[in-house]
């Protein structure tokens, strides 16, 4: 069994560092597997730093794609250049424990067809303590518990059978969102078998900032419009556009994340109220975002909301 570790780039050159350590010090043995970069148009030195960093090393491939930008299409083409039994996907900004590959090769030994394992991801702040974007992050995206209980996960450490791939014709190239419906597809698939690792964890630095977080919503708002929008379906797609208003004004989610904060620190903390404004204004934005791209697929617009911001700040994780 040969395993391939696809990764994505877009602007990652400070995070390659600690990336390429983490992947020099994989417990596996190098000739069990292979490690692909996809550079997806990068404007920063990242494609000159991987290709120095693997200059020597055999089991090392770096591509370009820049057709479309999105690391989903840069992770499909990844896929064509690859020659693994089983795809492993991680991202730029993450950092792998030394037993990650050895965790995924150990499990996907033992099962057959078409399969999906979903490992660990924890968070860790820029300093000693997280500050409230970072909280945020942390909170709200990247649960990978919470998404293997739907048997889902997110492509910053998750691994499938090649068969799998293949049978679901790979990962929808949109903006955000991707690999959830990825996830399912594969599940769908007669006798598909789940597997959530615990152990095979990577470490992923959390949003530290308001900018930071706004790009990311504004990926998620047109992603998910794109993922949801169902053309000739009317009443679904009214449906779809009120519940998102509703959540709008109420901003549900946000409160419940607000809500185990408190529960956690105590309502006398000025770190929790703070908190709980943030989350709300981050959900505003994501949900306008939504409902503006919704609207804008419903009267047959191509729709530019957040556009050129999208793509000059693409990200190589969702």
């Amino acid at each position: 069994m040969y395993l391939s570790i696809i990764i994505p780039n877009y602007n990652g050159s400070q995070f390659i560092k600690a990336l390429s350590e983490a992947l020099d010090n994989q417990t596996l043995d190098n000739d069990r597997y292979e490690v692909i970069v996809v550079d997806n148009g990068s404007t920063d030195n990242s494609l000159a730093e991987f290709e120095q960093w693997g200059k020597d090393r055999a089991n090392f491939r770096i591509f370009t794609y820049t057709e479309k930008q999105s690391s989903y299409a840069a992770r499909n083409h990844g896929v064509t250049q690859s020659k693994g039994d089983v795809l492993v996907f991680t991202d730029t900004d993450c950092v792998p424990e030394p037993d990650w590959l050895e965790f995924i090769y150990k499990q996907a030994k033992n099962m057959e067809g078409i399969f999906l394992i979903v490992g660990d991801i924890v968070l860790f702040p820029s300093g000693k303590d997280f500050n409230c974007c970072e909280w945020y992050d942390k909170c709200a995206w990247l649960n990978q518990k919470s998404y293997a209980k739907h048997k889902t996960g997110a492509t910053a450490n998750l691994a499938v059978s090649r068969l799998g791939y293949e049978r679901v014709g790979g990962f929808p190239e949109v903006y955000s969102g991707g690999d959830r419906v990825f996830s399912r597809q594969v599940m769908t698939l007669e006798e598909a078998r789940f597997m959530f690792l615990e152990n095979a964890i990577v470490h992923h630095p959390a949003r530290g900032n308001m900018n930071a977080i706004r790009k990311k919503l504004c990926r998620l708002g047109q992603g998910n419009a794109t993922l949801n929008y169902a053309p000739e379906q009317i009443r679904q797609n009214v449906r779809f556009l009120l519940k998102n208003i509703i959540a709008f004004l109420l901003v549900p989610h946000q409160l419940r994340l607000a809500k185990a904060t408190f529960s956690k620190y105590g309502y006398f903390k000025i770190f929790c109220w703070k908190f709980l404004f943030t989350a709300c204004y981050f959900g505003w934005i994501q949900r306008g975002h939504l409902i503006v791209r919704f609207i804008q697929l419903m009267i047959g617009k191509k729709g530019i909301l957040c556009k050129q911001a999208c793509s000059s700040n693409h990200r190589n994780n969702v």
